[in-house]
């Protein structure tokens, strides 16, 4: 059986805040196989780790990030005691750990402006897994790069064959999906997969020892957690994709 190997949802988010430079550098010291965040852009185009389309949860603010320049979400967040991560520094931070980055792409427009920072900061092919959302993304970012592994977070089980055939790599499930119907895992076509743990309206990213057990079984190859220490380290560097 493959070893589960853990990736730090929104960093090492159980313990420092989610999508920080601290949640970061506090996943790759711990010694995961990736550190996981969201991509989003300003409204003047900067690329931002944050999951939410607004400040309201982080900020108590209605401010969208996408209608929002850098600058204003920058001091919104301070305002309310938060620090905010550019991918620029995410990028930065994963080059000089030796780690891996996988790129939740909430905004596709983003991609241009992150395949140019992936060019400009000469980031190594190994340090990046693109994570997108449907097969038009994935031939979008394979016309600009051929050889980055990609990551389905597909809507629907039915678009796998189609992410495959288009150059996607490996897919992500949800434990909540694979929990109610394990056969889910056939899809992946004796491919390596990922689990996203908990389920989608509550829970996101929390899981017990016990149900780490029944992913292992499953065969997945890695997890994204809030709390990579129920899973432990990665020896290594271990590979999962």
């Amino acid at each position: 059986m493959h070893p589960l190997l853990p990736i730090a949802h929104r960093g090492y988010s159980a313990r420092f805040p989610e999508n920080t430079l601290a949640a970061f550098a506090a996943a790759y010291d711990f010694g995961v196989l990736a550190v996981e965040t969201d991509v989003r852009l300003s409204s003047d185009g900067v690329p931002v780790c944050l999951h939410d389309a607004s400040l309201e949860r982080l900020a108590r603010s209605e401010k969208s990030v996408a209608r929002t320049p850098l600058s204003d979400i920058r001091q919104t967040l301070c305002d309310a005691g938060r620090d905010l991560c550019l991918l620029e520094e995410a990028l930065a931070l994963a080059v000089e750990r030796k780690g891996r980055l996988l790129l939740d792409v909430k905004a596709p427009d983003a991609l241009p402006k992150i395949h140019a920072l992936l060019v400009s900061m000469s980031v190594p092919e190994d340090a990046v897994t693109l994570g997108l959302r449907c097969t038009p993304q994935v031939k979008e970012w394979r016309k600009m790069d051929a050889r980055r592994p990609i990551l389905g977070f597909l809507a629907h089980t039915k678009e796998i064959p189609d992410f495959y055939a288009a150059g996607g790599t490996l897919v992500r499930f949800w434990e909540e999906d694979l929990t109610a119907d394990p056969r889910l895992v056939r899809l992946a076509e004796g491919r390596p997969f990922w689990v996203m743990a908990g389920a989608r309206e509550q829970g996101c990213g929390d899981i017990t020892l016990p149900r780490i057990a029944c992913l292992r079984q499953l065969g997945a190859s890695a997890v994204l957690l809030n709390d990579p220490s129920l899973i432990g380290p990665c020896r290594n560097g271990g590979v999962a994709a």
